[in-house]
């Protein structure tokens, strides 16, 4: 179900899954630059998967009000391009899927996602120590954005579930 949209311009929308209270049910935000996705079951939640943009990345000198030059999202830039340039160029050739960007998002039209579509890049286990604490930087910098329990609890499971073979 979509509860609405902005007319015109960047549209977002919000949609439910089942019923609220009977048993598993689900609610999704979707828009320009944005993807949240939460289901809840009994007393668990689970926040996955999401997306966060900012458009410009840099906000541009007359931005009423507002810093000049400030980016939203710097740190999401600013550790995974640290942890390229942390790597050789053996290990960097692994990681990056090229040396341009894809246009948009690669699943964007389907409904579930295909992770074929995707190169399967350098895992965790393959990188050094600095190169392994910058991809737990960029990791925790995504959990955290969860409530405290929760990216807690999501943490301890990946530990536990393997952290090198992400």
């Amino acid at each position: 179900m979509v509860l609405g949209a902005v007319p015109d311009g960047d549209k977002y929308w919000v949609r439910i899954g089942g019923e609220p209270g009977d048993g598993p049910w689900s609610w999704r935000m979707n828009g320009h630059h944005l993807a949240i996705h939460v289901e809840v079951r009994d007393d668990r939640y689970t926040v996955t998967p999401h997306f966060i943009g900012s458009e410009p990345a840099r906000l541009p000198a007359d931005a009423a009000g507002l810093d000049s030059g400030y980016r939203l999202l710097a740190p999401e830039e600013d550790i995974p391009r640290a942890l390229l340039a942390a790597m050789d160029s053996d290990r960097r050739a692994v990681a990056m899927r090229g040396d341009v960007a894809p246009a948009d998002i690669l699943t964007r039209f389907d409904s579930v996602a295909d992770p074929t579509v995707l190169p399967s890049g350098m895992a965790r286990g393959d990188l050094d120590d600095a190169q392994r604490d910058l991809f737990d930087r960029l990791l925790r910098r995504y959990l955290d954005r969860a409530p405290a329990d929760y990216a807690a609890t999501c943490w301890a499971e990946a530990r536990e579930a393997g952290l090198d073979a992400m």
